[in-house]
Protein backbone atom coordinates (compact mmCIF):
# COMPACT_ATOMS: atom_id res chain seq x y z
CA UNK A 1 0.00 0.00 0.00
CA UNK A 2 2.46 2.64 0.99
CA UNK A 3 4.45 1.81 -2.81
CA UNK A 4 1.12 2.66 -4.43
CA UNK A 5 0.61 5.59 -2.65
CA UNK A 6 4.18 7.22 -3.40
CA UNK A 7 3.30 6.03 -6.97
CA UNK A 8 0.41 8.01 -6.90
CA UNK A 9 2.61 11.13 -5.42
CA UNK A 10 5.13 10.78 -7.99
CA UNK A 11 2.67 11.01 -10.68
CA UNK A 12 0.55 14.01 -9.53
CA UNK A 13 3.79 15.60 -9.07
CA UNK A 14 4.38 14.99 -12.71
CA UNK A 15 1.51 15.80 -14.33
CA UNK A 16 0.99 18.87 -12.75
CA UNK A 17 4.55 19.77 -13.83
CA UNK A 18 3.55 18.68 -17.21
CA UNK A 19 0.31 20.96 -17.15
CA UNK A 20 1.84 23.85 -15.28
CA UNK A 21 4.77 24.20 -17.86
CA UNK A 22 2.27 23.20 -20.91
CA UNK A 23 -0.53 25.11 -20.70
CA UNK A 24 0.31 27.68 -17.65
CA UNK A 25 3.60 29.08 -18.99
CA UNK A 26 2.13 29.49 -22.22
CA UNK A 27 -0.68 32.30 -20.97
CA UNK A 28 1.96 33.55 -18.45
CA UNK A 29 5.33 33.91 -20.84
CA UNK A 30 6.96 36.16 -18.51
CA UNK A 31 7.32 33.81 -16.17
CA UNK A 32 9.12 31.04 -17.72
CA UNK A 33 11.45 29.15 -16.38
CA UNK A 34 12.46 31.24 -13.39
CA UNK A 35 9.51 30.51 -11.61
CA UNK A 36 10.59 27.05 -11.60
CA UNK A 37 14.08 27.93 -10.12
CA UNK A 38 12.09 29.50 -7.30
CA UNK A 39 9.83 26.55 -6.77
CA UNK A 40 12.30 24.54 -6.22
CA UNK A 41 13.84 26.14 -3.66
CA UNK A 42 10.55 26.15 -1.71
CA UNK A 43 11.54 24.17 1.35
CA UNK A 44 8.95 21.27 1.91
CA UNK A 45 7.21 22.60 5.19
CA UNK A 46 6.65 25.62 3.53
CA UNK A 47 5.13 23.83 0.57
CA UNK A 48 2.74 21.96 3.69
CA UNK A 49 1.88 25.16 5.01
CA UNK A 50 0.78 27.19 1.83
CA UNK A 51 -1.53 23.46 1.19
CA UNK A 52 -2.98 23.61 4.77
CA UNK A 53 -3.43 26.97 4.74
CA UNK A 54 -5.69 26.96 1.16
CA UNK A 55 -7.51 24.00 2.33
CA UNK A 56 -8.57 25.69 5.33
CA UNK A 57 -8.92 28.48 4.00
CA UNK A 58 -11.35 26.68 1.69
CA UNK A 59 -13.28 24.84 4.03
CA UNK A 60 -14.03 28.06 5.79
CA UNK A 61 -15.39 29.69 3.16
CA UNK A 62 -17.43 26.62 2.14
CA UNK A 63 -18.84 26.03 5.80
CA UNK A 64 -19.69 30.30 5.61
CA UNK A 65 -21.27 29.63 2.05
CA UNK A 66 -23.37 26.58 3.94
CA UNK A 67 -24.05 28.16 7.19
CA UNK A 68 -25.33 31.27 5.78
CA UNK A 69 -28.20 29.33 3.46
CA UNK A 70 -29.36 27.15 6.73
CA UNK A 71 -29.77 30.45 8.45
CA UNK A 72 -31.73 31.54 5.68
CA UNK A 73 -33.68 28.37 5.15
CA UNK A 74 -34.51 28.49 9.55
CA UNK A 75 -35.68 31.90 8.76
CA UNK A 76 -37.85 31.38 5.63
CA UNK A 77 -40.05 27.88 7.90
Amino acid sequence: MPMVLVGLVIATLVVGRRLIRDHLLKNIPQVGIGAWKRFRKLKIDDFIYLLRLRVESLLALTRSVFSDQGLDLQTAL
